[in-house]
């Protein structure tokens, strides 16, 4: 009888016990890939933020020595995009090179980035040594032959195919994750709202790295435009992009929150005005170029534009972006915390399964 009784329970127990290793191994498996691919998503996310972050702060740097050329005493801003360009790029570069998310053919195209951005500062440098002596034509004639080559023609051409190329990997990333996350989340609760979470911010992270760059492109082409009288074809493409992504942006953020009194929705909306308004003085700022007042025209682009762009624009956005990386990272924490719940679980369930099948009579 106890023969019986006990061969029964190992017929029982050795099935249950097999099912629950394999159960446990796939388990493991599909925890060790969420792992890998959270990493590379993290890695995508952070050289989307210092792609868009170099082309940021190198047409500011841009700006800001055309500025100091043209009768701005100080350079504390032309240093501070310097900065700020030099350690996005430093920190692209490290990214880019992790074992996360990094090729080869990635840290060519960069190497190819920092080799023009080696050359456009000489040339920045040499333009505001020609303005303070004084010899503003020859600086003007400059920013014509040398600007024009190295900033519209190379860096920034090169700049927006990094950009796409790193929002296609970061997309991509994104869905691979999700994906991930699909096989273990099944047994997570409902992951629908973090998920959701990541998605929305993910994109909004893009598009507000991609509005800044777009809105000191715009900016940068003013200047040029005011100082040169050369054709402005740049400029309109570089105003239509920052609309277009605005645009895009406030559809995102409207499809999450309908509601007008929603403090996130009403933020974006008060960007977009002072948009608005930049655009109806950049109007203002062609207007007198054409009519031979450059001197009014530059005062209202270095006075209220430079003045609107950076306190009421720039300034919010930056905020928004690291609060938009802070909730990211939370919700990246909440799926990590629930696989990680699930692998455990599932290793207490085979463990026990064991135990029985060892104890049994």
């Amino acid at each position: 009888m106890l023969l019986r009784l006990k061969t029964k329970c190992l017929l029982f127990i050795l099935p249950l016990a097999g099912v629950s290793l394999v159960l446990l191994a796939g388990t493991l498996v599909a925890y060790g890939t969420f792992r890998g691919q959270l990493r590379t998503f993290r890695a995508n996310v952070a050289k989307a933020a210092y792609s868009s972050s170099f082309a940021t702060a190198v047409t500011r740097q841009t700006s800001e020595s055309l500025h100091i050329a043209f009768g701005q005493e100080s350079d504390d801003e032309y240093e501070e995009a310097r900065r700020k360009a030099h350690h996005a790029l430093a920190s692209w570069k490290r990214t880019a090179g992790s074992e996360d998310a990094g090729s080869e053919t990635e840290l060519a195209r960069l190497l190819q980035v920092e080799r023009l951005y080696s050359k456009l500062e000489p040339a920045l440098q040499r333009i505001i040594e020609l303005g303070r002596a004084g010899k503003e034509e020859a600086a003007r004639q400059s920013i014509i032959n040398d600007l024009g080559v190295l900033v519209d023609d190379s860096l920034l051409l090169d700049l927006e195919q990094q950009s796409r190329q790193t929002a296609t990997e970061l997309l991509s990333s994104l869905d691979r994750l999700i994906g991930s996350f699909a096989t273990l989340g099944f047994f997570a609760g409902d992951p629908t709202e973090a998920l959701d979470v990541v998605d929305y911010d993910c994109r909004e992270i893009l598009l507000g790295g991609s509005f800044a760059a777009s809105l000191s492109r715009q900016l940068l082409e003013y200047t040029t435009t005011v100082l040169t009288n050369e054709e402005r074809d740049d400029l309109y493409v570089a105003r239509s992009d920052t609309l277009n992504t605005m645009n895009g942006w406030k559809e995102l953020v409207v499809r999450r929150h309908a509601r007008a009194e929603d403090e996130e929705l009403h933020a974006l909306l008060s960007i977009s005005s002072h948009l608005s308004q930049l655009n109806l003085q950049g109007d203002e700022v062609l207007r007198l170029s054409d009519e031979g007042k450059t001197e009014e025209a530059w005062g209202i682009l270095t006075g209220t534009m430079e003045t609107m762009a950076d306190k009421s624009m720039l300034f919010e956005l930056d905020a928004r972006l690291a609060s938009e990386q802070v909730e990211l990272e939370e919700s990246l924490a909440l799926l990590l915390h629930q696989v990680s719940h699930v692998t455990k679980s599932a290793t207490i369930v085979t463990i026990l399964v064991l135990a029985i099948g060892i104890v049994s009579p």
